[in-house]
């Protein structure tokens, strides 16, 4: 009976003992206000400016340098609601089956929804959503996932996409959330 109690015990604390890779997150960008660490072999490989009407807009892309997998950064210099970020949301994913469909014939894209990410968000987020699309073409299937969080600085609201293949999503997640906790942003440029 004692031997099956202490197996039990140690069935259960096994779990507790595994280490979690933390990335390591060895390159750095700071730029007019931004600030953020990745890994190495990944590339910032955009970063535009825009103004469209009032709201002045900035896009940073950041690319495994694979380009098996994406971190997408949308800073307004504007603060801006959970109901707009769900909007824009909804918008970027018309985009994204317009673009497969459109530049590539004979494609198919299938959405299989947006699932709220309650638990366990990365530091600074307030909101999070999720989406497993799959695309066909040329008789081959491929499935990627996507997050997109929202967070808010004083006079920001931010919007972060990431991008993976469904099969990656375990090993390029916990560099996502790493990003995504190392991000600092300044309205003041």
């Amino acid at each position: 009976m004692r031997k099956t109690a202490l197996l039990f015990v140690i069935f259960l604390a096994f779990p507790f003992c595994r280490k979690e890779v933390v990335p390591v997150l060895s390159e750095s960008y700071d730029k007019e206000g931004i600030r953020f660490s990745y890994p190495k072999g990944w590339q910032v490989s955009s970063d535009e400016t825009f103004q469209e009407g009032k709201t002045k807009t900035r896009l940073i892309n950041l690319d495994m340098m694979s380009g098996e997998a994406m971190f997408q950064v949308i800073v307004l210099y504007s603060e801006t609601d959970e109901a707009f970020f769900l909007s824009t949301v909804d918008s970027m994913r018309g985009r994204k089956k317009e673009f497969f469909v459109k530049n590539n014939s004979g494609t198919e894209v299938q959405e299989e929804g947006l699932v709220a990410l309650n638990d366990n968000l990365p530091k600074g987020v307030t909101l999070g959503v999720r989406e497993k699309y799959t695309v066909q073409a040329r008789g081959e299937t491929f499935s990627y996932l996507n997050r997109f969080y929202f967070s808010q600085s004083p006079g920001l609201s931010l919007f972060f996409t990431t991008q993976t293949a469904a099969e990656k999503d375990n090993q390029d997640e916990p560099i996502f959330r790493a990003i995504l906790e190392s991000f600092q942003a300044s309205s003041k440029r």
